[in-house]
């Protein structure tokens, strides 16, 4: 198995191992063989597509949700039409590191954040969603937070 940039992964393996290179702690990532790691980055790629991002797919034939036109950074610099943003190449190295410290894919696993409904102040009331909302790991979330459509979704983890 491998991985094709712009085909099934955001980031290729190389890419990755150098990120992971410089970050500490890593272990689970150097602790995995060459195919796992793929099959997590491919496994990140496919969760993050489901995201909304601003700007509009490059061509109408591309597999991935980036490149992207009409894209802007978090200083509002547009992003090369034929680029993916080192946020989106970050957040599906750490998303697929996720993905081999845990089975995210795994309802059982997940993180479940409660959205609050209601809340009263006067004798502290609050309510909250019936559902859990499955919401990606805080780290990959505030890489790919400025390039998310305004009121863009939360992408539930790919099974």
């Amino acid at each position: 198995m491998t991985i094709t940039v712009a085909v099934d992964s955001f980031a290729g393996l190389d890419e990755a191992n150098e990120y992971f290179a410089a970050r500490l702690h890593a272990a689970t990532w150097t602790e995995a063989d060459d195919a796992m790691r793929e099959r997590a980055l491919k496994t990140a790629t496919a969760t993050l597509c489901r995201e909304s991002y601003s700007g509009r797919i490059t061509s109408q034939v591309q597999p991935l949700a980036w490149p992207r036109t009409g894209a802007t950074d978090a200083e509002g610099r547009r992003i090369d039409a034929n680029a993916i943003p080192r946020a989106i190449v970050h957040a599906t190295a750490e998303l697929a590191l996720s993905l081999l410290r845990d089975d995210l894919t795994d309802d059982a696993n997940r993180r479940h954040v409660f959205a609050v409904v209601r809340q009263r102040v006067g004798e502290s009331e609050t309510e909250y969603a019936s559902a859990p909302v499955h919401d990606l790991p805080g780290t990959v979330r505030a890489l790919i937070r400025p390039l998310l459509r305004v009121g863009g979704s939360s992408a539930a983890i790919v099974p």
